[in-house]
């Protein structure tokens, strides 16, 4: 999967870089007056092709719709969704392909930052740093593949067996879905902490398997600014934005025609067939054996 994923991720794109680039640099969101209503997986039609929609992510969407955007490249945008989801597809269902996609989410910035290098256009500077977590409040959405996975992690995490607590935090939290995301983000942090937020370190417990949704949150601005009590203030938060990843995790949401859920509901609904890291080595021997199976997925020489 990383070899047919870095193949694509490495090919060059028509699509002007200034059109990716400008929608959530810390410079734009300062002249912008309004802040958007978040709308977590929007369906856009595919330009002259009414019968059909595509999900893709709030800030692909944002791109896309930029008045600087040329409309003539959305073609190339959902021709390459297309090119990650066929890969993806390959890849069993469940915690390989979540972590064929996180894998994927990790090369397309590393090879953004070499491209950058390459021509000449000076490196973003990300803010984030350990122990920095006030996104470890936000309302988390995540795949039906990452749910799977995160729901292991956590039989992990808890050594064998879910606590009464992590349940109960789960069930308060799962109270909010898509539509209150404000509301979830306005609770005290005690409420609205991740339950994989380590309470000592402050930390990310499983950092390595951390959602899509967690590693595309990569700010420019003052990591102060992503604080509560900042953005009640009004401070706004600048992100530095893959591309390449916006157009893989959008491709991610299109699998199985699963949309995304709040961790917490997605979590609830997958702990009763979480499991131990014994059955996961099986199941992902299992798995490898079928897509060496499939011949298409074994890369031609």
């Amino acid at each position: 999967v990383m070899y047919q994923l870095t193949q694509v991720v490495t090919r060059s794109t028509s699509i002007p870089r200034k059109c990716l680039s400008t929608s959530h640099t810390a410079e734009a969101l300062k002249k912008k007056k309004k802040t958007k209503k978040v709308v977590r997986s929007p369906r856009i039609p595919i330009p002259d092709v009414e019968q059909r929609e595509i999900a893709v992510t709030s800030t692909l969407k944002d791109i896309m719709e930029d008045p600087e955007f040329p409309k003539s490249e959305i073609h190339a945008v959902v021709t390459r969704m297309n090119a990650y989801k066929a890969i993806l597809e390959q890849v069993p269902a469940g915690p390989l392909r979540a972590v064929a996609l996180h894998e994927g989410l990790e090369q397309a910035v590393l090879e953004e930052a070499r491209e950058a290098e390459e021509y000449g256009r000076p490196a973003e500077k990300i803010s984030c740093r350990r122990g920095c977590n006030h996104c470890c409040h936000r309302m988390i959405q995540v795949t039906n593949d990452e749910a799977q996975l995160l729901a292991n992690r956590l039989l992990k995490k808890e050594e064998g067996k879910i606590s009464n607590e992590t349940i109960e935090t789960l069930k308060r939290q799962a109270e909010y879905d898509s539509t209150r995301e404000l509301d979830f983000w306005l609770l005290p942090k005690e409420e609205s902490r991740c339950v994989f937020l380590d309470k000592k370190s402050g930390d990310c417990s499983i950092y390595d398997s951390r959602p899509a949704d967690c590693r595309q949150m990569r700010v420019v601005t003052e990591p102060e600014n992503c604080s509560k009590e900042a953005t009640m203030r009004g401070e706004r938060v600048g992100k530095s934005i893959s591309i390449m990843g916006e157009i893989l995790y959008s491709a991610a949401l299109n699998l199985d025609g699963k949309e995304p859920k709040p961790l917490p509901i997605a979590l609830l609904a997958h702990l009763s067939n979480a499991q131990t890291e014994d059955q996961q080595t099986e199941k992902m021997q299992q798995d490898m054996l079928k897509m060496q199976d499939n011949r298409k997925f074994i890369p031609q020489e």
